[in-house]
């Protein structure tokens, strides 16, 4: 299943609870039931249910991460602020070795975003967002500010 942005539960706007639901799963072998799962059997979301296991795909992964002190392509700045990042860095998923740099190495250690498509295998992209909720305005009687 996927889903593009506006039409997922990613917003929680419109939550949907998963792209499907199942109840009463019959699975037939030479026309004998071998299981029934009526789903029943316990609270939302359990890791297993009936003869069934819960399993959440990691896809190519989620590399964001907040940094600071990442290289820029000029050697000459540096920008010691905290920026979003998705560096394939051990430190940031279990089991990933990381990505090392190819050609431009502006992660910490020498790591980079991931370009052989992590987890999910060399077929698939990294398609990762960030997004923050709305900003409280500190005083209500100002009609500007300073951000930084």
């Amino acid at each position: 299943m996927t889903s593009d942005g506006s039409w997922s539960d990613a917003d929680c706007l419109n939550p949907s609870n998963g792209a499907c639901q199942i109840d009463n799963l019959q699975v037939l072998f030479n026309d004998e039931v071998v299981s029934f799962d009526d789903f029943e059997d316990g609270p939302f979301p359990p890791s297993t249910v009936g003869n069934w296991t819960v399993f959440h795909d990691q896809g190519v992964g989620n590399y964001a991460r907040l940094w600071s002190d990442l290289n820029d392509i000029d050697p000459c700045i540096t920008n010691h602020s905290c920026q979003v990042a998705f560096i394939d860095h051990p430190d940031v998923i279990e089991g990933s070795a990381g990505q090392e740099c190819v050609t431009w190495c502006y992660g910490p250690g020498g790591y980079i975003v991931n370009t052989q498509g992590g987890f999910a295998g060399p077929l698939f992209h990294l398609h990762n967002t960030v997004s923050s909720p709305p900003l409280q305005w500190a005083d209500q009687s100002l009609d500007g500010g300073t951000y930084s």
